[in-house]
């Protein structure tokens, strides 16, 4: 029995289905939402239409058994027009949506006159054709407004006539009293003018959101058209800058590489013929060209740190051992306490991160305060979203007017005779930090050492 009923309602869907689907062919209109007010008014009729068809046919009954009772004979005629006319919008696609609205709502209009006339006040004439009033205000454009109120009003006058000198179609009909049929139209009139005052002006209001919204979307569209061209044309210029810099970083590397390897040379073999001057111009050029190939390097590195990397899941414990093990000497090892344990496993992309540890620990130990034993210390806290470390020193510390600076490229508080470096480590940290949506800052004062603090978003 469950089956048969499910069969049933999915029978009875399906009919339904298909048949909106033949109105909605036949009269040009579809479900797929635009934008303008009458694609509006034409969807609204098209459910009228939809919905007055069967309602049409089912209308026959009541009014055969009406005419029964009351010997009015032509009242199944009506319906059976009514019905007749409703196949044909549905069926017919010979007229434009157009015609079939004002052939839908001229014969309501004379359908209605004809129940006044047949049935009286008694009768549901002036409900139709206040409807019908209402319907013509959304299926036409507001300019008409007013011709559809006339219409109802020239009716009821023409009707009122008829009563009066008892012109009616039907003898079985009780005469209507004109006071009467004065206090009931009048009533009809009033609603019918009110109503063609306010419901326009609420279109009026709707079509003027709707162009605007128009206006604004065409507006947006052409900015993302316009931002989609600028993002193409950005990674193209982005494409060549890389290859540029590749291409530069070889042709700049070599010849440092070349003067590196000859000034070795030389103060290998002839550093002994050499006077102490000779030798420090040697000295000069090597630790110049060891800085341009790693000033070359640096920027590589900073050029290739696209957000591009794959995620992971990273042991940050063992991450940090072996930056220690790999970046560091026994010497160094010795004399630099590092403090770290019970560090969480992250999903992160793990060569960046490496990086930025390594530039981070690196910079601890170059800026060390020579008169005490350095301690470098890693922290790590959570919330909902992001991981917080830190890596804190107590090394010489920074003044906090240059906090914000030192992130910037090239940006040294140190000359190279003092504190060798590219200028880039940190620039290269707060990248990669940006790259897995997190901050990067700093909490140091002058011989009190420096906390460098980041976060990193959960995957």
């Amino acid at each position: 029995m469950v089956i048969f009923f499910k069969n049933s309602i999915q029978f009875i869907v399906n009919i339904v289905t298909r048949y909106k689907a033949h109105v909605f062919d036949v009269l040009g209109v579809s479900d797929n939402v635009n934008e303008d007010l009458n694609y509006w008014r034409n969807i609204t009729f098209a459910y009228a239409v939809l919905i007055g068809a069967p309602l049409s046919l089912i209308a026959i009954i009541p009014g055969i058994y009406y005419s029964y009772l009351t010997g009015i004979t032509s009242l199944p005629i009506y319906d059976v027009l009514a019905f007749g006319l409703m196949c044909f919008i549905t069926l017919s696609r010979s007229a434009s949506i157009l015609v079939k609205k004002y052939l839908l709502v001229g014969s309501t209009f004379i359908f209605s006159t004809i129940l006044i006339l047949a049935l009286g006040v008694s009768g549901p004439g002036l409900l139709y054709l206040y409807v019908c009033v209402l319907a013509s205000l959304i299926f036409f454009s507001h300019n008409t407004r007013w011709f559809w109120s006339f219409l109802g009003t020239v009716i009821c006058l023409v009707t009122g006539v008829v009563f009066h000198l008892d012109l009616g179609p039907h003898s079985s009909v009780p005469p209507v009293n004109l006071k009467q049929w004065i206090a009931v139209s009048s009533n009809f009139i009033f609603l019918s003018f009110f109503t063609s005052a306010m419901i326009p002006h609420l279109f009026i209001g709707i079509e003027r959101l709707v162009n605007k919204n128009k206006i604004l979307l065409e507006g947006l569209n052409n900015e993302q058209e316009e931002l989609e061209r600028l993002n193409t044309k950005l990674s193209k210029r982005n494409e060549e800058l890389e290859a540029f810099v590749h291409a530069a970083s070889h042709d700049l590397k070599e010849p440092a590489r070349v003067i590196h390897s000859f000034m070795s040379l030389l103060k290998a073999k002839y550093s002994t013929d050499l006077d102490e001057k000779a030798n420090s111009y040697v000295d000069h050029s090597l630790k110049s060209s060891k800085r341009m190939m790693q000033l070359v390097d640096d920027l590589l590195v900073y050029m290739n740190l696209e957000n591009k990397n794959e995620y992971e899941n990273i042991d940050l414990e063992e991450l940090i051992t072996d930056i220690v093990l790999l970046n560091f000497g026994d010497k160094e090892i010795d004399s630099v306490e590092f403090i770290y344990a019970n560090l969480p496993t992250i999903k992160a992309a793990k060569i960046p991160l490496t990086i930025l540890f390594t530039n981070l620990i690196s910079n601890a130990v170059k800026y060390a305060c020579p008169s005490k034993t350095l301690k470098v210390e890693i922290l790590f806290s959570e919330s909902d979203e992001y991981w917080r470390f830190a890596v804190k020193d107590n090394g010489i510390g920074i003044d906090p007017a240059y906090h914000h600076s030192i992130f910037d490229m090239f940006y040294r508080l140190h000359s190279q005779k003092e504190i060798e470096g590219s200028g880039i480590g940190l620039a290269i940290c707060k990248r990669i930090v940006n790259n897995h949506h997190g901050t990067i800052g700093l909490i140091s004062e002058p011989k009190k050492g420096s906390e460098f603090v980041f976060t990193i978003r959960k995957s």
